[in-house]
């Protein structure tokens, strides 16, 4: 069943100097409640509060580059995902389990050229603990939606930590008044909630291009460092961009279940593939553009792949 996903994505910042990114924060909230068909399936809502800034704690600085531009981001996360028939009550074996995955997310990027390596790490609570249950009934009761009745069965509480690392590559180059880009990303997570390794590459053409190196795609986490640099900086600019991705996961705690207890699980598939295409306008502070993903199937027995549109709207302004 296919979904409209909106997400709005809400920022405040200031810029610190001539050349450097800025002080951001910033709010992404992706619900298919707002969207034109509602389909509660697999992830079905992300909530994401946090804070990106050039200026490395000091304890971190020792660790990483002095060259080159730093990015540090913190935040606020609520993963939700449910099976696609939330009305039943009872287990529903042969569709992934119910689960809650509140947490923070830290990480530091370094851009030097064309070339950008990011470190991060995630840690939280699986589990009724992530309170994924209480926020889904409330956002349902609010829009007149479903019922969501198969909560009980969700995993139990535990402790998720990941750490992962990316790297990217990217070549920009014009044609006539058109830019394009290349960039190519890879990437690896550890941890009890994900362990995986993924590659894959991003192709954009466009009118004034803003110069960020993006990993993954617009209705994905991605991680980018712009250059806020004034005599770059356009009025209006407007792009295409494909994205292809590949990953080879060996633990997945929403497929495979609770890591040292018994819990629902499901058999999944190790690697899975992914493929983005869409438009992005921006106009000075603003930002409108929609994309188009498919997402292959996940675990075995699932019913097709997932496929999902996306409505971004953002905005940004000075404090």
């Amino acid at each position: 069943m296919r979904a409209i996903i909106f997400t709005f994505i809400l920022s405040l910042s200031a810029q610190l100097s001539a050349e450097t990114y800025t002080d951001m924060l910033f709010l992404e909230i992706r619900n298919d409640a707002f969207g034109v068909v509602s389909s509660d399936r697999h992830l079905t809502n992300s909530v994401s509060l946090g804070y990106m800034t050039e200026e490395i704690p000091e304890f971190l600085e020792r660790y990483f580059e002095r060259n080159g531009q730093n990015l540090f981001t913190v935040s606020l996360n609520q993963n939700m995902y449910t099976p696609e028939d939330i009305e039943s009550s009872s287990l529903i074996e042969d569709d992934r389990p119910y689960a809650g995955w509140l947490f923070v997310r830290s990480s530091v990027s370094n851009r030097q050229g064309n070339n950008l390596s990011l470190y991060g790490v995630e840690a939280g609570v699986v589990g009724p603990a992530a309170l994924a249950e209480q926020a889904q009934t409330y956002v349902h009761k609010i829009t007149d939606s479903r019922d969501p009745r198969g909560w009980d069965n969700q995993l139990d509480n535990e402790f998720g930590f990941n750490v992962y690392h990316h790297r990217a590559q990217n070549q920009r180059w014009e044609t006539g008044p058109l830019e394009q880009e290349i960039i190519y990303h890879g990437g690896a997570s550890v941890g009890n909630v994900a362990t995986y390794a993924e590659v894959g590459s991003y192709y954009r053409i466009g009118y004034n291009m803003p110069d960020d190196m993006i990993i993954g795609s617009k209705d994905e986490a991605s991680w980018t460092l712009r250059k806020e640099d004034p005599e770059y900086k356009k009025p209006f600019a407007a792009y295409l961009f494909t994205h292809v991705n590949g990953r080879y996961v060996l633990r997945d705690i929403f497929l495979d279940g609770n890591t040292f207890q018994d819990s629902h699980s499901v058999d999944k598939k190790n690697f899975v593939a992914s493929s983005t295409a869409g438009v992005i306008l921006e106009f000075r502070n603003f930002e409108l553009g929609y994309t188009y993903t498919v997402t292959s199937e996940q675990f075995e027995g699932q019913d097709g792949p997932d496929v999902r549109g996306l409505i971004v709207f953002a905005y940004k302004s000075s404090f």
